[in-house]
């Protein structure tokens, strides 16, 4: 019985393509879209497809139901090392059930587990599940069980999310310590507009003193929180959640990158994490046996920056003119210098996986001082912010006082 599949797929131009086909299985469908030139960046089987409800149609529904970079290293490490040893692929998934994942992975995993007992390779499983996994470690199962290096495959993509999740851990340790001043300033200002300020412009209004315009300004916006307290939540609520919709939404995310490569210091930083993750993915990938051209288009997926998708869109017309990679030396781009000389070298040379780790290693290195230097600058700011705020809002209190003693 043959099923209908809608696909998704670029053309080795980056031309992207999508539409029905009928086939046996997946198999046989990407199979088939290959033999024509199509390297699937998404398929499924709509004749089995059930009616979905709103809630997953949201652009955030498949982010919080992604595997996290933590959760895919220690899914890669162990099930690598399980393999390693010897255990038949059916055994290891048996044994992973036993593991301390959160609950909904530990559901996913019995589920991918089932699939495997009748006889659906591994990848495919992983595939099923919509949007638990990456597509990256997808297409890295997919090469591993074809040429039959499975175990040394999750042993490299347990490597490459180790060093994901080093990076991210820097950042998010960077943000730790504004994150605080922002609660505490937020913490103060409530405090002084609800229940400070009030108690005082009782005295003021009664005492008949001239309030300057700080003080009136406070006292105004004091009493416009206290009688709309619930609304002005309410509409921070709105703007977080309609934040948050809008930003893992494609087109949100592709303005937050922009946004990100062009501010001053983050902008720097952005441009070392994202060549870094780069370089680090494109080694995995080809040290698992894809072609430059697959892993180049298999990447595009994974990043929403615009200058690297048409940097990269440039790279595969090279690779397929037969002219290698050498078009990101001769162009100006999203490579800084360094890693456009350290991918030459390592393709003439024969050791462009090995270049590429190399460039990665050096750019976390760099945003490792990046971030701290951004620490150390940041935490004085934030602390004159905060002082500069609470000072106003005293002076806003003493300044009538001061009047009151003169009258007195």
């Amino acid at each position: 019985m043959h099923n209908r599949y809608s696909f998704t797929a670029r053309t080795f131009e980056g031309k992207k393509e999508s539409g029905y086909i009928v086939g046996d299985n997946e198999k046989s469908v990407v199979t088939e879209l290959r033999r024509k030139g199509l390297f699937v960046l998404d398929i499924r089987d709509v004749s089995k497809t059930k009616r979905t409800g709103f809630l997953t149609s949201l652009p955030f529904y498949k982010n919080v139901h992604r595997l996290s970079t933590k959760d895919s290293m220690i899914l890669s490490r162990q099930l690598g090392a399980m393999l390693c040893a010897g255990l038949p692929l059916i055994e290891a998934m048996d044994v992973l059930k036993t593991q301390s994942f959160g609950q909904k992975l530990a559901v996913v995993i019995a589920n991918v587990s089932d699939r495997i007992q009748t006889g659906v390779t591994l990848h495919e499983s992983f595939d099923q599940e919509g949007h638990v996994f990456p597509n990256l470690m997808i297409d890295m199962l997919r090469v591993g069980e074809e040429s039959g290096n499975l175990d040394e495959v999750l042993s490299r993509l347990g490597n490459y999310y180790e060093k994901e999740l080093y990076v991210k851990e820097q950042l998010k340790n960077a943000m730790v310590y504004p994150l605080l001043v922002l609660l505490a300033s937020i913490a103060a200002l409530y405090i002084l507009l609800i229940m400070v300020l009030p108690e005082f412009a009782q005295v003021f209004v009664s005492s008949g003193v001239d309030m300057p315009m700080s003080t009136q300004f406070m006292l105004t916006g004091a009493s416009y929180f206290r009688e709309h307290l619930l609304m002005v939540i309410f509409a921070a609520m709105g703007l977080l959640f309609g934040g948050s919709f809008i930003l893992s939404s494609s087109i949100g995310d592709k303005l937050l990158n922009q946004l990100k490569g062009k501010l001053p210091f983050i902008g720097d930083i952005y441009q070392k994490v994202v060549v870094s993750r780069f370089s680090r993915s494109f080694s995995t990938l080809l040290r698992s046996g894809m072609t430059m051209s697959e892993a180049i288009l298999l990447l595009q997926q994974t990043d929403s920056n615009k200058a690297l998708y048409l940097e990269t869109t440039r790279l595969i017309k090279s690779i397929e003119q037969g002219h290698g990679m050498t078009s990101i030396y001769h162009q100006e781009g999203f490579f800084p210098p360094f890693a456009k000389k350290m991918i030459l070298v390592g393709e003439e040379s024969g050791q462009l996986p090995e270049m590429l780790d190399q460039v990665a290693d050096f750019y976390e290195e760099e945003v490792g001082h990046a971030i701290k230097r951004l620490s150390s600058i940041a935490e004085p700011v934030m602390i004159v912010l905060m002082m500069l705020l609470v000072g106003f809002i005293v002076l806003s209190v003493v300044l009538p006082m001061v009047e009151m003693w003169t009258l007195y």
